[in-house]
């Protein structure tokens, strides 16, 4: 507890508290909310962003695979307030917790359900009927802004979302603590693996090191909360079949990367496609129907 010594100006003395109070308030703020220009993200948006660039309109196939059905998988990294000191990387890829908001309500306006990742691996696997307008939400990473900012809107609307994680920086600044990863857990989301240190899988060259990047992350997060993980997003989206392979013997049921589209077949299912958000409010309505 600080104790304050008895100021007989009385000015003084308000001066003096006011000054703790805003110190306390700054230090809060800084330590949970502030975003500033961390070197992890501007990495990941970079690759990321060359990724789309390369990738994002190709098409996995030209013919409509039979029994595939339309769900758009939304995906998310960051979601808090901009900053002036973003990048533009960071401008275009971070949501706005107001723009957040304006496309979970558009969601429930206009008659969409949300459903787990699992739920739709189970559709596709057992040509179960999905609910009209049906989504999926996703979040990459584990920024300790969606536990935040993005995870008190999902539970205000009542919707569940998978939070894909790589394990080494959980726990450090910037990203989410094991005990936030496991409070959202026991809320309905669903925690997903994104390896160990976030790589470019395609250029581990050892089987080894390979295998422990993909089980070995999954291992660490059932051991965290305890309990089975299935699902699986790719770093920065990129996939080959040597890498499916991995993630499969890992015991991963479904994998999602980032080509952009929102068909889905049970062929795909470690090919998941996904649509990747923004601040553009015209765009998220867009791709909800790509």
């Amino acid at each position: 507890m600080i104790k304050i010594p008895m100021i007989k100006d009385r000015n003084l003395h308000i001066i003096l508290w006011s000054a703790i109070v805003i110190l306390a308030a700054t230090t809060v703020y800084f330590r949970f909310f502030w975003s500033p220009m961390d070197p992890y993200e501007e990495v990941f948006l970079s690759k990321i962003s060359k990724f789309d660039l390369e990738h994002s309109l190709q098409e996995k196939a030209d013919e409509v695979a039979p029994g595939s059905i339309k769900v758009p998988i939304l995906i998310y990294h960051s979601v808090r307030p901009h900053t002036s000191n973003q990048s533009p990387l960071q401008k275009y890829y971070d949501v706005a917790p107001e723009q957040f908001i304006r496309q979970m309500q558009y969601l429930q306006d206009r008659g969409y359900v949300v459903i787990g990742l699992d739920y739709l691996a189970t559709a596709l696997e057992q040509n179960i009927t999905l609910p009209a307008k049906s989504v999926v939400l996703t979040f990459d990473d584990g920024w300790r802004n969606q536990y935040a900012w993005a995870f008190p809107i999902l539970r205000k609307y009542g919707y569940t979302a998978t939070f894909f994680i790589f394990t080494n920086p959980i726990g450090q600044d910037y990203f989410l603590t094991w005990d936030q990863v496991r409070v959202m857990n026991n809320a309905g989301m669903t925690i997903g693996g994104h390896t160990e240190s976030h790589p470019y899988l395609a250029d581990i060259l050892d089987p080894n090191m390979l295998r422990e990047e993909i089980a070995g992350g999954k291992r660490i997060i059932e051991d965290q909360i305890g309990q089975k993980i299935d699902l699986f997003a790719y770093p920065y989206g990129y996939y080959m079949d040597k890498i499916i392979g991995v993630v499969k013997d890992a015991g991963y049921r479904v994998a999602r990367g980032t080509h952009k589209g929102i068909e889905h077949s049970r062929d795909d299912l470690f090919k998941l496609s996904g649509v990747e958000v923004t601040d553009d409010f015209n765009k998220f309505v867009s791709d909800l129907n790509y």
